[in-house]
């Protein structure tokens, strides 16, 4: 069985087994999603969309 890897948005840093991390879909554009690790969200890594170049946590 192939395994898939999720990863971070902000850092491409695997995050398939955090517990805390998240996905949602780009608050200005909607049309990415936004990948962020439980330690990114914990520091406040910022994160840019590749569509738009929106720019988060603000």
């Amino acid at each position: 069985m192939k395994e898939t890897l999720t990863l971070s948005t902000a850092t491409s840093e695997n995050i398939t087994n955090d517990l805390g991390a998240v996905s949602f879909k780009c608050p200005s554009c909607g049309k990415v999603d936004i990948v962020r690790s439980s330690s990114e969200r914990k520091n406040a890594v910022r994160y840019i969309c590749p569509a738009c170049g929106f720019t988060g946590p603000n």
